[in-house]
């Protein structure tokens, strides 16, 4: 079951499934969310995580950025690649997929996404 979201999440409309981090400021304890800004958004990484539901959301004050380095899909160990990062940047936004996670399934959950990008070759 989907919970409702309130009538109006910083002036969004109740139309849109929307949610803001005042939003998850509310929610349960019991529950997790991952905000995903990049790759996360579409290639399906949760799929076999049991993922309860998956919202348009909005950070405040931060945006994406490519300043990390990568070796995975593009780039070399001498000339890496860039990969996509968040900054924080007062008076900006960035729009990502929230995914709900049972807080059951917490550490699978953050093994696979540090799996993720450990094996994606970034460098910090």
């Amino acid at each position: 079951m989907q919970e409702q979201l309130p009538r109006s999440i910083n002036g969004a409309s109740a139309g849109r499934t929307c949610a803001t981090l005042e939003f998850i400021r509310q929610i349960k304890a019991a529950e997790m969310w991952v905000f995903g800004y990049g790759s996360l958004m579409w290639d399906k990484w949760h799929d076999d995580l049991e993922c309860q539901s998956k919202k348009i959301g909005i950070l405040r004050d931060y945006r994406r950025i490519f300043n990390k380095a990568s070796t995975k899909n593009w780039g070399t160990k001498d000339n890496p690649g860039p990969t996509l990062n968040l900054i924080k940047e007062n008076k900006s936004s960035c729009k990502g997929v929230l995914f709900q996670f049972a807080d059951g399934k917490k550490d699978l959950v953050l093994n696979r996404l540090k799996e993720r990008e450990h094996r994606s070759g970034v460098r910090s």
